[in-house]
């Protein structure tokens, strides 16, 4: 009789054991979420400054820089040829274009993946394919996506007059 008493203390002294493990995890994890809350992404958040870029190719044979961007409002998008999701938003790209582009806003997709499919030469052919009709660049050494942080595609930063994000997440 006091070896079942002492086996069903264990048995109960464990099963708590158990539930305050679960309990330090989740506690764990709460903070862990909280504090990272509001937050895109490890390297810029909203009211940031935008990193700048210049030099990056396009698909028109031309070099560009945000410098030459003189919309009030741009939209940069990280984006790219092969990933499905990525390709499957480029008619709301050229939608946003075709409702804001009068508006005093631009469209700059950013193509910073590496790898066949991905070149000046398949980024044209796709942006022929897809009529579109914003400017498409290629960010070669990924440098431009590393700054915004950019870890998916598509990726979308909508930036103010003074260049300073004012959201960045999903389309």
């Amino acid at each position: 009789m006091v070896a079942r008493f002492a086996e069903r203390e264990i048995m109960f002294l464990l099963s708590r054991l158990r539930i305050a493990r679960v309990i330090c995890g989740l506690l764990c994890l709460t903070v862990t979420v909280t504090a990272e809350a509001g937050k895109f992404n490890r390297k810029l958040s909203v009211g940031d400054k935008a990193p700048a870029w210049s030099e990056l190719a396009g698909i028109d044979g031309e070099r560009h820089s945000t410098k030459e961007v003189d919309s009030k409002f741009v939209i940069v998008i990280f984006t790219c040829n092969q990933c499905p999701v990525a390709t499957a938003y480029q008619a709301r790209f050229q939608q946003l274009v075709a409702d804001y582009g009068g508006r005093d806003v631009s469209l700059i997709a950013i193509n910073s993946h590496p790898g066949k499919g991905e070149m000046l030469v398949e980024m044209a052919q796709r942006a022929a394919e897809a009529e579109l009709t914003f400017p498409y660049l290629k960010d070669e050494t990924q440098a431009i996506a590393v700054a915004y942080g950019a870890r998916t595609t598509p990726s979308i930063f909508l930036l103010d007059a003074e260049r300073k994000i004012v959201y960045q997440g999903a389309m």
